[in-house]
Formats: structure tokens, sequence, C-alpha cells
């Protein structure tokens, strides 16, 4: 999502992050290790490049404490996965195709009407991106994006969770390993439908300063 808002991304022995502003409800920076050796250090420093806006970091093994560099904790929640259906569905869910139903996609994410601010916040450029899909299953809905080697990532889910990833489960993509991340009372509900907690997380903010 990084690149295709436009913002340019880096990658680092530790974590990844992007440069301009990172889209509403992402990260700006993502750890990819649990090493600690100066880690939160180096972060808080990035952080203290753009002081004038929030700062957003998803710490992925909740291994990290940036409280001495302004940060506070946004939320915690736990990874879930679940393995490869054995036997293939023939059931698809339906996709946003065009511009029209992404706007209506946007919509029912939100809960609200569009206004001038959300203009790229699920840029068109996702249309035509061969990992990424947006499901609209009419009161419910999310974005999977294929990730080699991982299966299927699940995130800005909307309408009643279970029944998205029970949506998934039986669909096509239930033939590839679904993975995402929910708080601790979605996960457990979770395990009914096969999913298992792989470990926690943790998604810092860094407030704008004065």
């Amino acid at each position: 999502m990084w690149e295709l808002a436009g913002t340019s991304v880096f990658s680092e022995p530790n974590f990844i992050h992007c440069e301009g502003g990172a889209p509403l409800y992402y990260p700006d920076l993502q750890t990819i290790t649990c090493s600690q050796a100066n880690l939160e250090e180096e972060i808080g420093r990035l952080a203290d490049q753009v002081p004038s806006r929030d700062y957003f970091v998803k710490d992925s093994f909740a291994c990290l404490d940036f409280r001495s560099y302004g940060f506070e904790i946004l939320f915690e929640a736990f990874w879930i996965g679940r393995e490869a259906n054995p036997e293939k569905s023939e059931y698809w869910l339906p996709l946003v195709q065009d511009p029209f139903q992404l706007n209506e996609w946007t919509v029912k994410f939100l809960g609200r009407e569009l206004q001038e601010t959300d203009a790229n916040l699920f840029p068109q450029a996702l249309l035509d991106h061969s990992e990424i899909s947006l499901i609209d299953n009419g009161n419910r809905g999310c974005l999977v994006n294929y990730q080699k080697g991982l299966g299927f990532g699940v995130s800005n889910c909307f309408g009643e969770e279970i029944q998205v990833y029970a949506d998934l489960v039986s669909s096509q993509y239930g033939n590839q390993r679904l993975f995402g991340y929910e708080d601790s009372d979605q996960a457990k509900e979770l395990i009914s439908l096969g999913f298992k907690t792989l470990g926690p997380l943790t998604v810092w903010r860094r407030p704008a300063k004065p």
C-alpha cells in the first residue's frame, strides 16, 4: 500500500519504512525482526525527522518499548493464521472491479460518505494490482494481499468480521494459507474456523509535536 500511495519505501536490516507519510490506517514503519540492539533509538530518530505529524510504528513482535521517545501504545493485537484447505473450493467471492465499485467499497469500509480527504485512501491503482483484491460481499468485505511463500494477508475488514473470515475459508482463498491480526477476543472467536494465534504485535503512535 505504501508504493500504491506514492510514498518512497526503504528496507533496513530490522525494519521497513516509508517517507512522505503513510496512507491512513497504515504505519510509517514496520519491524521485521525482534532485534533490540539500538533499534528503539534508531526508530525514535526517524520519527523525530517528521515532528509535525503523527508517526506510527507496527512492532511486529511486541518486543520494543518506545515510550521514552514520546510514543504511546495505540493498540495491541495478535497475529492469526490458518493453513490451506486440503480440498479446493469452487465458491468465488465477488470482487471490486471498477472505480464506482471501489468508491462503494470505501464507503462501506469507512461507515460514512466519502470526503475530499479520502481521495487517495484506496487508490484506483489497486484495481490493476495482480496480488491485491478487494472483496465486497454485500454488507461485509475486506482486502486480501497475496504474499509469495506466505499466502493471503487479510486486512481492512468491514461488517461482522468472523463472517468475513468464514467467507474466505469457504471460498477460493481458503485454498491458500490465510493470515492477519485481530484483538484477543476476535482471535479467540476465529479458532472455530481453524485459525491459530501466532504471536502478539503492538502498534505505537508518536503524536505530532507542537
